[in-house]
């Protein structure tokens, strides 16, 4: 049987591990949200305002331009590679 102490101890550290978990599952949330949480809201000022966050900045992104001979390579491997897929299973 077990004693009001040892259940006590082990509800202690079942929550410190909990709060250990939200915190990494919080900065996984944020890392993915490139540093905005999404899914969790900032928390309230004073007078139940939101919190004003940092402005993120983001890099930005080079779009690459194609060769309309490239584009037309790329369409033949792809459409070449549908191919093999459809009669392999076939």
């Amino acid at each position: 049987m077990f004693s009001l102490d040892t259940v006590v101890a082990e509800l202690s550290e079942l929550d410190s591990r909990r709060k250990k978990l939200i915190n990494q599952l919080s900065a996984a949330i944020r890392s993915l949200a490139g540093g905005e949480s999404l899914l969790m809201p900032g928390t309230l000022a004073r007078g139940g305002r939101p919190a004003r966050r940092a402005a993120v900045k983001r890099k930005s992104v080079r779009k690459r331009k194609l060769s309309a001979a490239a584009r037309k390579r790329m369409s033949e491997a792809q459409k070449k590679r549908w191919a093999t897929s459809k009669a392999a299973k076939s």
